[in-house]
C-alpha cells in the first residue's frame, strides 16, 4: 500500500494509507500526557503552598499564645520547682504542679484545632545574668512551650519554645531565646 503525499498527486482508485491522521493522533496523545502531568504538578503545588500557609498561620499562632503568657506575670510561679510546670487545665501531664496558666487567644482558631500550652521552670536556683539591655540582675529561669494540634488527626501543627528570664526584683521577663522544636537545635 502506498502513502498519499497530498491530494493533487493522488491518482484515482488508488488506497491511501493515512500516515499522516497516524501521525497527528500520536502527537495529540503525546500533548494530552503532557498536559496532564503538567496539570497533576500545578495540583501538587497549590496543595504544598497551602499546607505551608496552613502551617506558617498556625506557628504565627504559637508565637502569639507565647507572648500571651509571658505578659502575665502571674503565669510564672515562684512556687516552681525545676523541671516543674504551670499549664493550662485540663492537662493532666504528671510535671504540671499548677494547672492556672492564663491568656487569651491572639485569634479565634477553627474548631478542629486544640492548644496545649505551658511554663516550666528551667532552674530551681536564680542565676545572675548579663542582660545588654539592664545589665546585671538576678532571674529566674522558664521555658514557655506552645503546641498547636489538629484535634481530627492528632497531628502536631506548630510548636515553639520560648526561653524566658524573669527578674527577681519587679520588672518585664526578659526573652533569651525561641525556638522550634524539630527545626533549631535545642
Amino acid at each position: 500500500m502506498r502513502a498519499c503525499s497530498g491530494v493533487l498527486s493522488r491518482r484515482a482508485g488508488e488506497p491511501c494509507s493515512g500516515t499522516a491522521l497516524l501521525i497527528v493522533l500520536v502527537l495529540t496523545l503525546v500533548m494530552s500526557m503532557l498536559a496532564a502531568t503538567v496539570l497533576q504538578s500545578a495540583s501538587l503545588q497549590l496543595r504544598y503552598s497551602g499546607n505551608l500557609e496552613r502551617r506558617l498561620e498556625t506557628l504565627s499562632v504559637a508565637g502569639g499564645i507565647s507572648t500571651a503568657v509571658r505578659e502575665r506575670i502571674e503565669n510564672f510561679p515562684g512556687a516552681l520547682q525545676a523541671g516543674q510546670s504551670n499549664c493550662e487545665p485540663p492537662d493532666t501531664r504528671q510535671t504540671c504542679a499548677f494547672s492556672d496558666l492564663q491568656y487569651t487567644l491572639p485569634i479565634e482558631l477553627p474548631p478542629d484545632f486544640a492548644v496545649r500550652a505551658r511554663v516550666t521552670r528551667s532552674l530551681s536556683a536564680v542565676m545572675l545574668l548579663e542582660t545588654p539591655a539592664a545589665g546585671s540582675g538576678q532571674y529566674a529561669l522558664y521555658e514557655i512551650d506552645v503546641e498547636i494540634f489538629d484535634v481530627l488527626s492528632g497531628a502536631r501543627l506548630a510548636q515553639t519554645v520560648t526561653g524566658v528570664a524573669l527578674p527577681a526584683a519587679p520588672g518585664e521577663p526578659r526573652i533569651l531565646y525561641w525556638r522550634q522544636p524539630g527545626i533549631d537545635a535545642p
